[in-house]
């Protein structure tokens, strides 16, 4: 058997950890912020405004050119062509937040001020999806660490912008406001001004029209796949209230963390492994086999943490929130904590057979199971928390979770048992 060898720079795994790993923070510090500083209503506002719609618009902006990018390893599209594509994936993901959040509010399900903050934290999504291309590119040249450390600082920039500008203004709208000019600058600065791997800015439109064809399929799945993990997110926002999407959003952070753990997991692993299935299959197998097999008992551990930890994680966030929501003192609660997490494990199993799928061009298979469990979320998410509330939401993300994972394996098990 060949000996498995994939080189990946010591650098690239620092700052991608680093880096995902603040990211990934931002959203769980500054929620715990907003509470502190203005109370649990806005603290929820934000919440679903930076974790849940920002996340979607940043979704529509990166369009899956990432995944694609990043395994383009014979340059089949110039940069510049990437460059152009996300331009015009950043003006439709502003037109999707725009029209949303203005018919939620033509139909009095938001009110003038909470439209007014969900059109300005959207940018955020849309900022970090520009510079994401960047990123990309970085990572196709095996330059991730640079990538990494661009995500870092417009992380930290954004951060310290934000709280300083809420202790002085105490104001949702004008600190999210300067601080996303903040980040826009300091990617500026550090990023784009750094970037080498092309002398000219010049696109192909017959090149941009194909790859629009080829990421058509990686778009639709990675917009699925964001509507899927956050379609009891969306619900309990028009059926319930500010304080149960903030409520539920927290229960959400240990399940967010795994996510984002195997993302850097897995991340700087994608191009190496790329350039392997290209030239030499067996050892491809052998990888794919290996990482199943680590990524099964990471998921069985966090299942065990779950259950044995659960109450504690409860009593810290209501250290952290001032006992705004009283967390740990509700049965209903706990049950949702497990649910969510129960459904979350999920991710550790999906997220590198997901990515191998893509590496195998397997994108059309991919496409007609997140279209099916797509519906199928919105059927059983829309009923769930209509009638249960907030328990009725974890159950739904349950067995949406259960019901990927279950088809996704489906296609590769075979190759590693």
């Amino acid at each position: 058997m060949n000996k498995i060898n994939i080189t990946i720079k010591k650098n690239d795994y620092f700052w991608n950890t680093i880096s995902t790993i603040l990211y990934s923070a931002t959203s769980i510090f500054l929620n715990f912020f907003v509470i502190n500083i203005m109370g649990g209503e806005a603290g929820g506002l934000f919440s679903f405004g930076y974790s849940t719609l920002s996340h979607i618009v940043y979704i529509i902006s990166y369009f899956g050119v990432r995944s694609f990018q990043s395994i383009d390893v014979k340059n089949k599209y110039s940069f510049s062509d990437y460059l152009f594509f996300r331009y015009i994936t950043c003006f439709f993901a502003t037109l999707f937040g725009l029209s949303y959040i203005f018919f939620l509010y033509s139909k009095n399900i938001y009110s003038m001020s909470k439209a007014f903050f969900l059109i300005v934290i959207i940018f955020t999504g849309i900022v970090e999806g520009f510079f994401d291309v960047y990123d990309g590119e970085f990572q196709r040249n095996n330059k991730l660490y640079i990538a990494g450390q661009a995500l870092f600082l417009r992380t930290v920039v954004f951060i310290v912008i934000f709280i300083f500008m809420i202790i002085i203004t105490k104001n949702l709208i004008i600190a999210s406001f300067v601080a996303i000019l903040s980040k826009c600058l300091a990617s500026i600065l550090f990023e784009i001004f750094r970037f080498r791997f092309t002398n000219k800015y010049k696109f192909d439109i017959n090149k941009i029209r194909i790859m629009f064809t080829e990421l058509v399929p990686f778009f639709l799945i990675t917009i699925l796949d964001g509507y899927i993990h956050s379609m009891s997110k969306f619900f309990i926002d028009i059926y319930l209230n500010d304080v149960s999407s903030g409520v539920y959003n927290l229960l959400f952070i240990p399940s967010n963390i795994i996510y984002m753990f195997c993302m850097f997991i897995v991340r700087p692993m994608i191009t190496p492994i790329s350039e392997v299935y290209n030239e030499d299959i067996q050892k491809y197998i052998n990888i794919s086999k290996k990482i199943f097999k680590i990524s099964i008992i990471l998921s069985i551990i966090v299942m065990c943490i779950s259950f044995i930890f659960g109450s504690l994680y409860l009593n810290i966030l209501d250290i952290f929130t001032k006992h705004i929501y009283n967390m740990s003192t509700s049965k209903e609660i706990f049950i949702v904590f497990l649910l969510v997490m129960s459904a979350g494990i999920f991710y550790t199993i999906n997220t590198p057979i997901f990515f191998m799928l893509i590496i195998e061009n397997k994108k059309n298979y991919l496409l007609k199971i997140y279209i099916f469990v797509f519906i199928i979320s919105i059927i059983i998410s829309n009923f769930l928390v209509k009638f249960n509330g907030i328990i009725g939401a974890g159950i739904s993300f349950l067995i949406t979770m259960f019901l990927l994972n279950f088809l996704i394996l489906k296609e590769k098990i075979y190759n590693y048992v």
